[in-house]
């Protein structure tokens, strides 16, 4: 089916104003008012609005929808829009509908969004791009910028989310807010009880380690002695380290949770009280530790300008020595590229390291989650259409086809469980593009024995063993939390001021810029920068999640 691809709006006029109008634009946009009555209309009845086949999937009846979706740079490698996808075309097919896609420039996606809602043209859905709405989901909510689709959650509209979603009470409270609104519909569930791993973790060269003597390390002290020891074996940077490209809390919070902290938002031991890492009498202590071994030549110098690509690299040239990193990047990066031909050069998993052998680690990174937000505009032309459309997106047999893409190309099955084919960069652009498009799959690694399968190659399923037996019960669950209105817009009056600052002293202390005796100077700063309401923020939001 020949799609129509509407181009991204320009990247023109003053954007600062633009985002003013954002704030103003519930009380101008033109209200659909045959989207309305359809609406009410469905409210009122217990008839479906659209005829579903044996699979249970709806026949919308030749609809056009609009989706503005961005790209990720990897898609942009070999597609202009999204209807260049296999599966998507298919999709078309079996719901008998037609997709139009706005994707913005790459690396613009925030400003096109604020000049997209500030024109008032709006697509019929946005998929992956409302939490660039001031205030979030819940201000376009009390905005008027989407609606809300609470009432059309039932059996008769949306079948297959009640079954797979809200049957299940854990799932139910994560995708609802703290009004009883259902703001997760559409969206991505990701991981469960059973397969709650950890994707990413310590990884260290084994014939470094070999080399030292000792033991996979398990303390700080371990590491200390393991970095020291490699640097005497000529190892140029025991510990790569990179931070463009990551946040803060992936790069390094392996080490700040031996102190018992995460560098973020957290939940203290009693399981009710957050905190704020970064203000924390135990931070100092893990920017001692990392100070003192930048200092000695153990971390690359030039960790804080450096990407994953250049922290690979160093490990792959045998100035590195261990690293944090993602399995698929391990995979894709480092296994596929040097350890399958040189696997003397392999990088095996060690734990997540504590302070002393045998203490609880309450920090570790969790695989549950919702993701991949789609939320319907008050502009869109049948609003049902699209409501049984994200509720097909839940269907197993679709499910499978958008997370997996095409079988015998994109995955294979091994022993009733779809496991993906890795495609890489150099194989034809038509392989690339029987894959998965982003953001369109709703459950991802749900059972232990479908992630095993799926990382399968190298350490990788030594690593998601090791890494799953620590504790996650210190984290924030920032996924679940739901904020209102006034609390969104403290959020976003202080907490982007705050990151820059701490973010920026952070790299400053590890590296001696700023020297660790004005550690009180810096927390006397995060107060006056109104950490103390941004916790109190979270607070709140934490307390009703857990009477929700």
């Amino acid at each position: 089916m020949k799609l129509k691809v509407r181009k991204a709006i320009a990247l023109t006029g003053c954007i600062g104003l633009l985002a003013v109008q954002m704030s103003g634009c519930a009380q101008t946009k033109d209200v659909n008012n045959e989207g309305e009555k359809a609406l009410s209309n469905a409210s009122e009845t217990n008839t479906p609005a659209f005829a579903r086949n044996d699979q249970g999937i709806p026949d919308l009846q030749g609809e056009t929808i609009t989706i503005w979706q961005p790209l990720t740079p990897g898609q942009v490698k070999f597609c202009n829009d999204l209807n260049e996808y296999e599966v998507i075309k298919q999709l078309e097919e079996k719901l008998n509908c037609n997709f139009e896609f706005i994707h913005p420039p790459v690396g613009q996606e925030k400003d096109n969004f604020s000049i997209m809602i500030g024109s008032g043209d709006w697509p019929d859905m946005i998929f992956g791009g409302i939490e660039n709405y001031p205030g979030g989901l819940s201000s376009a909510l009390a905005d008027g910028i989407v609606y809300d689709v609470t009432p059309y959650i039932n059996e008769v509209h949306t079948p297959t989310f009640m079954e797979k979603i809200m049957s299940n009470e854990t799932y139910k409270k994560w995708f609802t807010d703290d009004e009883g609104r259902i703001t997760g519909f559409g969206n991505k569930l990701t991981g469960s009880e059973e397969a709650n791993v950890a994707f990413f973790g310590p990884l260290v060269r084994k014939d470094y380690l070999e080399a030292t003597g000792m033991e996979a390390p398990k303390t700080i002290d371990d590491w200390d002695k393991m970095l020291n020891k490699m640097k005497d074996n000529g190892v140029q940077y025991p510990l790569v380290m990179n931070v463009v490209g990551w946040p803060i809390d992936r790069s390094c919070n392996m080490f700040a949770s031996a102190y018992g902290i995460a560098l973020s938002y957290f939940i203290e031991e009693d399981g009710k009280t957050v905190a704020y890492g970064m203000e924390q009498p135990a931070y100092k202590e893990y920017l001692t530790t990392l100070n003192k071994w930048y200092s000695q030549g153990l971390i690359n110098p030039d960790f804080p300008n450096q990407t994953l690509e250049d922290a690979t690299g160093l490990m792959m040239s045998g100035q590195g020595g261990s690293l944090v990193m993602h399995l698929y990047d391990y995979t894709n990066r480092y296994y596929n590229v040097n350890e399958k031909s040189n696997p003397e050069q392999a990088l095996i998993p060690v734990e997540y390291p504590r302070l002393n052998e045998g203490d609880e680690n309450r920090f570790r990174p969790t695989s549950m989650g919702v993701a991949d937000s789609k939320v319907i505009t008050t502009k869109a032309k049948n609003p049902l259409a699209c409501i049984y459309l994200l509720d097909t997106l839940y269907n197993d047999e679709i499910d499978k086809m958008l997370a997996y893409g095409i079988e015998g190309v994109s995955y294979k099955m091994v022993d009733g469980n779809p496991v993906q084919i890795i495609i890489n960069e150099d194989q034809p652009k038509e392989d690339h593009l029987k894959g998965s498009p982003s953001r369109w799959h709703t459950t991802e690694d749900s059972t232990l024995e479908g992630v095993l399968q799926k990382y399968s190659v190298g350490s990788d399923e030594e690593a998601l063993r090791l890494w799953m037996q620590d504790g996650f019960a210190g984290n924030y669950p920032s996924s679940f939390v739901k904020y209102t209105d006034e609390e969104n817009k403290v959020i976003a009056k202080y907490q982007t001021d705050l990151d820059t600052y701490v973010s920026e002293m952070m790299l400053k202390f590890i590296t001696g810029v700023e020297p660790l005796s004005n550690f009180d100077q810096y927390i006397a700063q995060v107060k006056a920068m109104h950490s103390d309401e941004l916790v109190a923020v979270r607070q709140a939001a934490y307390d009703r999640y857990l009477s929700r």
